[in-house]
């Protein structure tokens, strides 16, 4: 499967093409996985189910943000 990397913060992961969002984070922030409602993939905003399919910046909107709060 070809790899792809995804930053978030300071820190740059290798995923597997076409891993949703939702997956990523179950891999990567097991802790906090049910904190966060949606993400911001590349200054844009999607759902969790979406797919990332090429290198990326994400940052990810927890229920504690005021986004992550009004949806």
């Amino acid at each position: 499967m070809e790899k792809i990397n995804v930053s978030v913060g300071n820190e740059t992961y290798s995923v597997d093409k076409s891993t949703t969002i939702a997956k990523f984070i179950e891999e990567y922030f097991v802790a906090d996985k049910y904190n966060y409602v949606l993400a911001i993939k590349d200054d844009k905003l999607c759902e969790l189910g979406n797919a990332i399919d090429k290198d990326c910046k994400l940052e990810l909107v927890s229920t504690s943000s005021v986004m992550g709060i009004e949806t």
